[in-house]
């Protein structure tokens, strides 16, 4: 459903104005007339339901999971569907979440699929979870198709999270190394900089380097933080397009440590969400074409979706994988010795697990080598301004004796 300004007039000649929500703009006209309203200016809002007019809070995985428990929980109940939508809007905090549950609640009163809502009006849903509750219609199944999102949901937080922690300390390290050499560049050297002139002499050839840098930084800082800002403005520019998520996709998945992490985080989405469509008994390449739109990483995720031809022409799905280079092995043998055995299901299940479990280790492994490179990096800018302001220290002690 869309929201709708409008400008209207009562019988009694009185001006109405306000906004209400309405499938197209004839249904908007009607609601209002049965209101006792003419309608006389009326055109679409820019506020969408479950948003806020500077766009569309995206909805967290762990609050997914919460909500698709208590759907699970509720519906397992017998209580009807439309009660269910309300007593899990009523327990949501989440402010966002709560009004679109609020809105699906009412299309679902009115006789609409609670899929169709979903769709029309959560713009931050993933697409995951409308087609997940689309097939849970189709087959009568719907509490367990959100059993099945729980699960999915929940351990999808997990290891994202695992990831997140893993790469907060380097981060923090990074953070605090460019602040620390900014400090001692602009404010530290230009105080040693003063002394040393004070005492005259010629300086060493570190201490003229440092005091070069430090004096290009000072009086270029404005110059120096609008380019890096134009650079920031210009990769994210890029980004949105289809060339630059090509390249940036595949940098990320060509890097020397954080390639091969990039790799299997990419098996382990494809492994955990084709593994909940297809046990929501959603077809092969309806189940691919979810699974392409979720995978993080552009040249994968178009890969996946380009797979779907070559299964709608006969091919098995084991064979169509061998054509992505960047899958792993395993993953294609174990997909092909599945789809042979017909438990397809339960193959990718096990695999999916493996590969949680390998992207948490890469992960770990990955940051253990990085942190040491930027406490080297750190000790060795370090050891050079000790050096670069020490060396004239003992030249003027040299002088004095």
């Amino acid at each position: 459903m869309t929201t709708f300004k409008y400008e209207a007039q009562s019988s009694s000649g009185a001006k109405m104005t306000g906004v209400i929500e309405a499938y197209d703009r004839l249904d908007a006209i009607a609601k209002i007339r049965e209101q006792g309203g003419v309608v006389t200016k009326i055109s679409e809002s820019t506020k969408k339901a479950g948003g806020s007019l500077l766009g569309p809070k995206k909805i967290s995985e762990k609050e997914l999971s919460l909500v698709c428990s208590q759907f699970s929980i509720i519906l397992s109940s017998g209580l009807p569907l439309v009660r269910t939508v309300e007593l899990v809007a009523n327990q949501t905090e989440n402010k966002d979440l709560k009004l679109l549950l609020t809105e699906v609640a009412h299309d679902v009163a009115a006789g609409h699929s609670l899929s169709d809502s979903f769709q029309d009006r959560g713009t931050t849903l993933p697409v995951t979870f409308i087609e997940t509750i689309r097939a849970g219609e189709k087959s009568g199944n719907l509490e367990q198709s959100f059993s099945r999102m729980q699960t999915y949901y929940e351990k999808s937080a997990k290891t994202k999270g695992k990831v997140k922690s893993a790469l907060t300390y380097p981060a923090f390290v990074g953070v605090v190394s460019v602040v620390v050499i900014v400090i001692i560049m602009v404010v530290a050297v230009p105080m040693f900089k003063s002394t040393f002139e004070e005492q005259g002499g010629e300086l060493p050839v570190p201490t003229k380097m440092l005091i070069a840098m430090s004096e290009f930084m000072t009086k270029h800082f404005i110059l120096l933080a609008g380019i890096i800002a134009a650079i920031i403005l210009a990769y994210r520019i890029f980004a949105r397009t289809d060339v630059g998520r090509e390249k940036i996709a595949m940098f990320m998945l060509n890097m020397p440590v954080l390639g091969k992490v990039n790799s299997m985080n990419c098996a382990s989405q494809f492994a955990n969400t084709f593994v909940n469509m297809f046990s929501a008994d959603l077809t092969v390449v309806e189940a691919i074409n979810v699974t392409g739109k979720v995978i993080n990483n552009y040249v994968v995720s178009r890969a996946v979706l380009e797979m779907n031809a070559g299964i709608e022409a006969g091919r098995r799905l084991g064979d169509c994988m061998r054509d992505i280079e960047y899958f792993p092995d395993l993953l294609k043998e174990m997909t092909a010795v599945g789809e042979e055995t017909g438990s397809l299901e339960t193959t990718l299940g096990i695999t999916a697990e493996y590969y949680d479990n390998e992207v948490d280790l890469a992960t770990t492994k990955a940051t253990a080598l990085i942190e040491p490179l930027m406490i080297v990096f750190l000790a060795v800018f370090v050891c050079f301004v000790l050096l670069s302001v020490y060396l004239p220290m003992f030249s003027m002690y040299d002088n004095v004796d």
